[in-house]
Formats: C-alpha cells, structure tokens, sequence
C-alpha cells in the first residue's frame, strides 16, 4: 500500500466513522428531503466543448414510495422533453423511464459493514467501464452523489471505498460553490490518467460536490484541468415546485 493509498483510506474510514455519529435531516409528513446539484458540465458538439451550468432540484418525500418531485434547468442546452426548464411529477423518483427510479437502488440493501458493503458491490460487476476497480468506484460514486443516502448506508459506502485499489485523496478542494472539502478519486490507466472525484465533507461524510479532471489534452482541455465541477447540498423543505 503507497503512502497516497494509505492516507486515503484513513481520510474515508474516519469520515465513515464521524459519519455513524450524524443525525440524518427527516422531513415530515407533508415535508420532502430535497438533494440540489449545482452542475457545470462539458456541452460538445461538432464546434468542440464549453462549459454549460444546470440546477437539479430533487425532492424525495418522507415516504419515498409516493410522489417525488424534479426541478431541472438545463442551462443553455435542451433537456430530454424539448425544453431548458422542466418540472416532473413521478411516483418512486421514476422520471424519465417507468422502468428506473432516480435512485436506482433501495438504500436498505445496502450491507452496514465496510467489508460487506465492498463485496456486494464487487459481486455486482458485470464487465462496465475499463476495470474492475474503476467500476467498483464509479458505482459507490453514483450512489452516493443522489445526496439522499442515509448515515449508515454512507457510512458503509465511504468504507467500502477506502477498499478499492488506487483510491487517492486530495485536501481543501471547492465544489462548484466554493465550499471545500476532501476529494477521493482515483486516476484510471486505461483512460489517459482521467481521474473522477467525490468531494466529501470529512466531519460529516456528506457528499458536497464532484470533479472529473483530463488526463490528456483533449477537446479543448489540458493535462489535469476541469471538465465537470458540482456541487451538492441536502436540506429540508417545506414545499415542491
């Protein structure tokens, strides 16, 4: 284990541990659990990239099994239903396909234990991404950036994390807000050194944000630079659009 590896492991099993000790936001009955993104993601096309700004409001409702609510500003793009700016109503967060809800798994299968929690990932592959370990992080990373992932699921998931070869960590990073936080990544061979990130808040192992860095130059971005910056933020409201 490199001394890179190690410091990351510690950084996500203390952050799994502080988070044990977090009391989840419970909205109630008439209240919604709402994640909003902050996203500035590469718009391509033909003329190349630039950078294009969206908001993602989600509310889930204090029985998650009803209505939920998504609020979407595509920036200046057009979304999937023909417009910039939409509102959509669907039972069980299921938006855009009958089929898929926003959170594409129940949080309750998730395992409590580090350990566990790693091997129901892992035995879960199924030949995605270019190895093993990339897909591993990127679907613990797709879990946890709904923002609506209990404690002790997160808890679990950050451990798993820490078990995951090549994971790296990187201080007092800024989301897309400029709040600042820890980022856990790991750079991936087969891609040219692209390294996807989550941005963790260490005291409370909340997710705040996402980065993807190139590892090459590559549509109009240089060795390291930005390609996507979010940020995530988790509240209780009172109402949904």
């Amino acid at each position: 284990m490199n001394a890179q590896y190690a410091y990351a492991s510690d950084v996500l099993r203390t952050a799994a541990a502080e988070t044990i000790n977090y009391a989840d936001l419970v909205p109630g009955s008439d209240q919604y659990l709402r994640s909003r993104t902050h996203a500035r993601w590469g718009s391509c096309d033909s003329a190349g990239c630039e950078p294009n700004e969206q908001i993602l409001d989600v509310y889930m409702p204090a029985n998650p099994k009803t209505e939920w609510v998504l609020y979407r500003d595509w920036g200046n793009i057009t979304g999937v239903n023909g417009v910039s700016i939409e509102t959509t109503r669907a039972l069980d967060g299921r938006f855009y396909d009958p089929q898929y809800s926003w959170v594409t798994i129940d949080f309750e299968d998730i395992p409590l234990d580090g350990a566990e929690a790693y091997e129901w990932i892992d035995r879960q592959y199924s030949g995605g991404s270019m190895s093993r370990d990339e897909d591993n992080y990127v679907r613990i990373a797709d879990i946890l950036r709904s923002g609506l992932v209990p404690a002790p699921q997160r808890a679990a998931l950050l451990d798993a994390l820490s078990r995951i070869p090549g994971v790296t960590a990187t201080d007092d990073v800024a989301n897309l807000d400029g709040v600042t936080g820890v980022a856990i990544g790991r750079d991936e061979p087969l891609r040219a050194g692209e390294r996807q990130e989550i941005i963790i808040d260490p005291e409370t192992g909340l997710i705040i944000g996402e980065r993807m860095l190139s590892g090459a130059s590559i549509f109009g971005w240089g060795p390291n630079q930005e390609m996507s910056l979010t940020a995530i933020e988790t509240t209780i409201v009172d109402t949904a659009p």
